[in-house]
């Protein structure tokens, strides 16, 4: 195996940085979309995954998205639509760099960058064999709009307009949402496109997620009969036991360990052949 950091431009032209980790005989392809305030790596659970998915001979393509890790652009310039074009081009960047027979790829994609996964697999199903979603965040709107003390119903509350107008940005915890972005929240509904997504579909979520509870994951996770939904009981957001922000509890460890052992049984079946 090797492991090699990359950059490569998005559709838009922001540079992406990521890590190409290639196994020594490829027979598939895989793309690795992260989270919202975190980079390629998440936490080193990419970091482990990749190392992996290579030993199946998967080749992988982690990288962050634009705002992110060593990518250009800042959080508050963050749109939905310019990180599905990332994710695009984080596709083509693969295929450009890693010869496979197997043309489809693997879609890996946790949180935040799940829900935009799924809606960009949704308008690419000749190129994706399989969709792996882990803790996703299917409704954008419900999670990072209307449930914020500054949205009235309707539309933004007068001290919200108030405070974005000064800042150019409002808070959703670490991250900074722009204007272009509030005003996509609305628009963009991943769980609407899960119907559409005809490829199997593996979905992994931590029963105790604070961060992007279980149950819209679970309402939309099996759009079709080649689905599994996976509840990791006792699981917090990225597969962590409750509080352990080190992600050294023996119970994080164990939870991490079910989620590979699933992810990598499931691509056996479903795209390695």
């Amino acid at each position: 195996m090797s492991a090699v950091d990359i950059e490569f431009p998005s559709l838009d032209g922001v540079r992406l940085g990521g890590t190409l980790s290639i196994a020594e005989k490829t027979r598939g392809l895989s793309i690795l979309v992260h989270g919202i305030t975190t980079d390629r790596n998440e936490d080193g659970f990419y970091t482990d995954l990749a190392d992996l998915l290579n030993k199946q001979g998967i080749s992988s393509l982690r990288f962050d998205l634009r705002g992110h890790g060593k990518s250009g652009g800042k959080y508050e310039e963050v749109t939905l639509c310019g990180v599905m074009n990332d994710i695009g081009a984080a596709v083509n960047e693969l295929h450009r760099s890693v010869k496979s027979d197997e043309k489809r790829i693997v879609l890996i994609a946790a949180s935040f960058g799940a829900g935009l996964s799924a809606q960009w697999c949704s308008e690419h199903l000749s190129e994706v064999s399989t969709l792996i979603l882990l803790n996703p965040l299917l409704d954008y709107g419900l999670r990072m709009l209307y449930s914020k003390p500054f949205w009235n119903g309707t539309r933004l509350t007068d001290d919200g307009i108030k405070e974005l107008a000064k800042k150019g940005w409002l808070p959703h915890g670490e991250f900074r949402m722009g204007r272009p972005l509030i005003d996509e929240l609305p628009f963009i509904r991943p769980y609407e496109k899960m119907a559409g997504i005809t490829c199997p579909i593996l979905t992994i979520h931590g029963d105790r997620d604070s961060s992007v509870p279980i149950e819209i994951a679970r309402r939309y996770g099996l759009p079709n009969k080649n689905c599994e939904f996976v509840a990791i009981e006792g699981a917090e957001h990225g597969f962590t036991y409750p509080d352990d922000e080190n992600g050294t509890h023996p119970e994080t460890i164990r939870f991490q360990n079910i989620v590979f052992s699933k992810i990598l049984s499931w691509i056996g079946a479903n795209h390695v052949k």
